[in-house]
């Protein structure tokens, strides 16, 4: 008997059953994030009067603060421009998790794609936590960049997120690892029988 690792056991269709809705629900929370994620990036051109009544903040101070007058309308640009490089991250963490969880409704637990897609989800996790900090100080720039010479502002810094979510980026690397290592001595072990 061979094992095949897309065609699921009965234990595996047991947790597959056990699976679809949560697979569902997570599958609606990714479109819902994604377009959360957008409308959030593009927040500064969409609802400028908002952004200047608000305290749009970078870390615990508020950007607009430092600025000398108004925001231009290049202010925002740039604004926007800063956020595209994470909102590119958290989309394509978003796809790998609906992959996931596609695979996961279908019944394939340890299917080499939802083993892909898990490992390539940690990868964008760590990716997002290196990005984060460069985000933040290019907002900085961004933002001030209008201000005259000697009142423009660089700014970088950590968050307490940031070492968290790198390290948990790596636990899932690690575990999607360790998971294909187990599908692969499966499959081998079953050839034998």
């Amino acid at each position: 008997m061979k094992f095949d690792a897309t065609s699921p056991s009965l234990p595996q269709r047991s947790l597959a059953q056990r699976l679809r809705t949560l697979s569902l629900a997570v599958q609606v929370l990714c479109v819902v994030g994604a377009v959360a994620a957008v409308c959030m990036a593009f927040a500064p051109l969409w609802n400028a009067e908002h952004l200047l009544s608000s305290d749009y903040s970078c870390g615990s101070v508020s950007l607009l603060s430092k600025l000398t007058g108004p925001p231009t309308f290049e202010t925002l640009q740039r604004m926007v421009l800063v956020n595209v490089p994470v909102l590119l991250v958290q989309c394509a963490l978003l796809w790998q998790l609906w992959g996931l969880f596609a695979e996961f409704r279908a019944g394939r637990l340890f299917s080499d794609k939802a083993l892909q897609c898990w490992q390539r989800w940690g990868w964008g996790v760590a990716a997002l936590a290196v990005l984060q900090p460069l985000e933040r100080a290019a907002m900085w720039v961004a933002v001030t960049l209008q201000n005259p010479p000697g009142q423009r502002i660089l700014t970088v810094s950590l968050g307490t997120d940031d070492y968290p979510l790198i390290l948990l980026a790596l636990v899932f690397v690690a575990l999607a690892r360790v998971m294909r290592e187990a599908a692969r001595a499966a499959q081998e072990n079953e050839g034998f029988v």
